[in-house]
């Protein structure tokens, strides 16, 4: 695997998981059998904001001809990690222009669905179930909020990080999630590669606890 060959030669870096990102990642849906026709443009996106709207053609993308999705991932491949980038695109009998804004961080996305880098998709290996709102309401939780209790065994991984059965698990790196226990599991699979070192926010006996663990396969 190209992957593979890359760690082995020390040529490996993180960014290189984010190839070829989808335009999607900045609010651009391209439709699947016309692919430079924009099907949907996502509210607040650097799309919306460069004026780009559902129906336009989209002509050329960071100097690249676009005629398919494959195209437009091809130009934003080439693009920055941060700045802008030209779009050109037709919108009836007009020819129209303007600077697609690249936030921080816009080539993260899902890597999970693509079969070259199932590798680098992590398992938090965490396990339970999800509590009551009952339950999430004597500790002072939303009845939406991420809490689940870790069931026993708890596997190496959780182990390796002092997670322990019957520890409550209600977030990653401080954040509030809304998601059950299912939810989590996908949301680690898609926003961290394997190797990454994440915080895990737990609560054993009413204290508030932070572990480190680090995301295997």
């Amino acid at each position: 695997m190209f992957f593979h060959w890359l760690q082995r030669a020390g040529k490996w870096n993180r960014d290189l998981a984010w190839r070829y990102p989808l335009p999607d990642n900045l609010g651009l849906e391209l439709q699947v059998d016309r692919g430079n026709v924009i099907k949907e443009v996502r509210p607040k996106s650097p799309a919306s904001v460069a004026g780009l709207q559902a129906g336009d053609v989209v002509g050329r993308l960071n100097g690249v001809p676009v005629h398919s999705l494959a195209d437009a991932q091809f130009a934003l491949d080439r693009a920055p990690k941060k700045g802008s980038i030209e779009v050109v695109w037709r919108r009836d009998d007009r020819v129209l222009k303007d600077q697609l804004s690249l936030p921080d961080g816009w080539r993260k996305s899902d890597i999970s669905w693509r079969p070259s880098l199932q590798r680098l998709v992590p398992a938090a290996r965490l396990y339970g179930v999800d509590l009551t709102a009952e339950e999430k309401k004597a500790l002072g939780l939303s009845p939406e909020r991420l809490a689940f209790r870790q069931k026993d065994p708890a596997s190496a991984q959780a182990e390796a990080a002092g997670i322990r059965p019957s520890d409550i698990i209600v977030g990653v790196e401080d954040r509030a999630l809304e998601l059950s226990m299912a939810g989590f599991l996908r949301y680690i699979e898609r926003n961290y590669l394997v190797g990454d070192r994440v915080t895990i926010n737990v609560l054993r006996d009413g204290k508030r606890l932070n572990l480190t663990m680090t995301l295997r396969r």
